[in-house]
């Protein structure tokens, strides 16, 4: 008999390939006991589809036999390994991880303790002990058990065919192994091992834990990647002068700020150069420098000349994986580190050998005949994407902490790309100090025992593992001491209302771009409406525009502020971090430290002006607090008036106001027993949970709302995206479906705002065909629910007047 994994593909076939994978990647993972998780690895994969050579499987895939319980295979395979690994005794507490990849490998990783059924001890276990067991046993374990049993009795009848190809792998299994009585004595020996494993000291449950989510990544890569057909490629070498390179061929004026860039490169440079790489392995290197440093570049630049003294010295390169807080920013990124690598002389021919971006604008290259796309083709490409191959990566802090702090199957296919990366963490000011403990256990895990190397970069450094900190730009505190740029009026005990204080500023300022800077959508559109009925000039930037619209303006807003043409832009947070605009005066409602110093980095960024004034208004003070959190916004008062000099805050002082916010802030805002409660179930590998203690699956980057996602339609080109995304809607082909949607999405998604529900239901568009949670509003509709200027409306004069039949 011919036993197949898929339509087309032998089955001891797709097992040698998924081993030779999976033995392969590890020439990159930097782990102790380095060798015997490879070829724990490769066992692995010998047994993670045990349970095809099944009749009942092979029926299921020539269509003989209906989808059935006792054609599914992950826990069968699961167990014969387990067995297997309880038979040999050579791999102790490592049977847990391997019994997890293989039972998880279609699923996500478990409540261990769950998929683990007690079952009492017995010397001899007898056919009357086995019913009890049964019996006795909770669901799902009893049925389980029941199709277990008939799937070892039908192994059983083909036993010499399977034994003969597990033969040509080098595994020599027994026919005792799919017996009843051995498959209740595996799980016990799981059960034991288990309770034994609760009880040891961190340092081991550290490497068991990390050994699971490594091997279980290191599985379903590389399983996926057999079933789609994509082999390796090679890796790719990047010059260690890219980035020297590409410098020398900007035009730019000398001024204080390229001054300071070039310094901020030196010091970076050198850093690395002298240290010796022993003392920036186990630490988190950081890089801080005020805004408009250049830091993209400079962390770029240090990171390829770490990566290559680490291929030099270690034998092994690492990958690049560049992560930033918001995909609005990530577009700016992405363009300059495109730029540096496109220098390489085959980058065009095989850029994704080079350079990634994964997160959801990110799309395949166009192209222009849909009848002609290759599917498959296409799928393989995500699955590429997904899986971190290129050399430099760039994703959101979404994907990686998601990942590092991972046990979602598709999430953790790229988990074993962390070990031995440079992983350069921008704008790490962003992350939401109740996490940062949390954060710091993972980040401080990885370092120490998959040596991977993070860097984390910012105007305002966190008090991120400031203990384990190695500081790369070490005239940091000179550079700050040096500016002038900028100056902090504070104004955020004042009692005058904001168009009152708009009118000051206004005749203070005259002739002068301004940037306004509100905490909510809801308030942004007030303002931009007060300002706006005197001012020609003004501009509106938010969430509550399509991304589309936010990039047009964004260029418009620029091309304004090149020729000193006196703008007003009134926006929400989105222009705090990675935006490249340069205003003559910035007002911002109050907020945290570090979003106030961001957004002062938005006026006078070159150095190129007289001293430029960023005004601290705190007209809704209630507002703050509900954005940002009372903790937050009672902090930055206190901040904020420590540091006032009769009003005002030079930029000199930026760097110390900064430390001192967050000095507070770690003792207000960090939660410790969530943090230790999350790390212990982490320990105990309890990745999910339905009782009270809090496990990974719990971990939220963001808080997620309830959002209803609305396509907006302006033109032809709009309309013509319309048609495409309804055709992919109703596609019934799930394959052909994800496909076309991939190709699409980033032209679908730019077209589209995502509204909390309660603001949406105030105005709610109709529906995409039958599909409740996507809606969308075209060209006739635009005056009842899109404001060309503010997106979206459901403020109540907005839609007041308006009566839909």
């Amino acid at each position: 008999m011919e036993y197949l994994a898929r339509p087309g593909q032998k089955l001891i076939e797709h097992i040698k390939n998924v081993a030779e994978f999976s033995a392969r990647v590890f020439d990159d993972i930097q782990i102790s006991d380095k060798q015997k998780l490879k070829e724990l690895s490769k066992l692995i994969a010998y047994f993670h589809d045990f349970g095809k050579y099944t009749t009942y499987f092979q029926e299921k895939l020539n269509g003989k036999l209906k989808t059935s319980k006792l054609s599914n295979h992950s826990y069968i395979s699961a167990i014969t390994l387990a067995t297997y690994l309880f038979d040999k005794n050579e791999h102790g507490y490592y049977v847990l991880p391997a019994f997890l990849s293989v039972f998880a490998h279609h699923s996500d990783l478990p409540d261990t303790g769950n998929e683990i059924p007690r079952i009492k001890t017995k010397e001899t276990i007898t056919e009357k002990d086995i019913s009890q067991i049964l019996v006795e046993l909770s669901e799902p374990h009893s049925q389980r058990l029941k199709t277990l049993f008939q799937q070892y009795e039908d192994i059983l009848k083909n036993f010499e065919n399977i034994h003969k190809e597990y033969s040509l792998l080098g595994i020599e299994i027994e026919r005792e192994y799919f017996t009843k009585e051995r498959a209740i004595k595996t799980i016990q020996l799981l059960r034991k091992m288990l309770i034994k494993f609760e009880d040891e000291k961190e340092e081991t449950k550290e490497d068991i834990s990390l050994a699971t989510q490594l091997l279980y990544s290191i599985l379903i890569d590389s399983d996926k990647k057999d079933a789609s057909g994509i082999s390796p490629r090679d890796r790719k070498h990047i010059p260690d002068d890219i980035v020297d390179t590409y410098i020398q061929k900007l035009r730019t004026e000398t001024n204080q700020m390229t001054e300071i860039r070039e310094i901020l490169k030196e010091e970076t440079t050198k850093t690395i150069k002298e240290e010796k790489l022993s003392r920036l392995y186990n630490k988190i290197i950081t890089i801080t420098a005020p805004t408009g440093a250049g830091k993209t570049l400079t962390a770029l630049n240090a990171a390829i000349k770490l990566r290559n003294k680490v291929q030099k010295e270690k034998g092994y390169t690492p990958r690049i994986i560049y992560s930033l807080p918001y995909i609005s920013i990530i577009e700016q990124n992405l363009s300059v580190i495109e730029s540096v690598v496109g220098e390489i002389p085959d980058y065009n021919i095989d850029k994704e050998s080079y350079l990634t971006a994964h997160y959801y604008l990110s799309e395949a290259e166009e192209m222009k005949q849909e009848e002609f796309i290759d599917y498959d083709k296409y799928d393989k490409m995500q699955l590429f994407v997904e899986s971190w191959e290129s050399e430099i990566i760039v994703t959101t802090f979404w994907q990686l902490l998601l990942t590092m702090i991972g046990y979602k199957n598709r999430l953790m296919k790229k988990f074993y790309k962390l070990s031995g990366s440079i992983i350069i963490l921008d704008e790490v000011q962003t992350l939401p100090p109740e996490q940062w403990l949390l954060i710091e256990k993972f980040l401080d895990l990885m370092s120490r025992k998959l040596s991977t190397i993070f860097i984390l970069m910012t105007a305002t450094q966190p008090m991120l593992l400031k203990e384990k900190s190695l500081e790369l730009n070490k005239s940091f505190e000179v550079m700050f001491n040096k500016l002038d740029r900028t100056e902090i009026i504070n104004l955020i005990d004042s009692k005058k209302t904001f168009e009152e204080i708009w009118e000051e500023i206004k005749d203070q300022e005259k002739n002068k771009s301004i940037l306004l800077v509100c905490n909510s959508v809801s308030d942004s559109i007030e303002k931009y409406r007060t300002i706006s009925r005197s001012e020609e000039e003004t501009y509106y930037l938010s969430t509550n525009i399509t991304p589309k619209d936010r990039f047009e303006r964004i260029e418009e807003i620029k091309v304004k502020l090149r020729k000193n043409i006196p703008i007003i832009l009134v926006s929400t947070q989105v222009v705090e971090a990675g935006v490249d605009l340069d205003f003559d005066v910035v007002i911002r409602e109050l907020a945290p430290v570090h979003s106030i110093i961001q957004i002062a980095g938005r006026c006078n960024r070159n150095a190129s002006k007289r001293k430029s004034k960023m005004y601290l208004l705190n007209t809704k003070e209630s507002l703050a607090k509900k954005v940002y959190g009372v903790t937050a916004i009672e902090t930055a008062k206190e901040s904020i008036l420590k540091y006032s000099k009769e009003r005002i805050i030079p930029e000199k002082d930026y760097l110390e106001l900064t430390k001192y916010y967050f000095h507070i802030i770690r003792e207000r805002a960090t939660k410790q027993s969530e943090a230790d409660e999350i790390w212990k179930s982490y320990l105990n590998l309890k990745f999910q949970t339905d009782d009270a203690q809090r496990a990974i699956s719990e971990y939220r980057f963001i808080k997620e709302e309830p959002k209803v996602s609305i396509f907006v339609i302006k033109d032809s080109d709009d309309e013509e995206v319309f048609q495409i995304f309804k055709t992919i809607l109703n596609e019934n082909d799930k394959n052909k479906r994800a496909g076309m949607f991939i190709l699409n999405k980033r032209r679908i998604q730019e077209r589209m705002i995502h509204i909390n529900i309660e603001r949406a239901l105030k105005n709610l568009p109709p529906a995409i065909d039958y599909f409740d949670n996507l809606r969308f509003i075209n060209k006739e509709s635009l005056e009842i629910y899109y404001d060309l200027d503010t997106g979206f409306k459901y403020l109540e004069d907005e839609i007041k007047e308006q009566i839909i039949w």
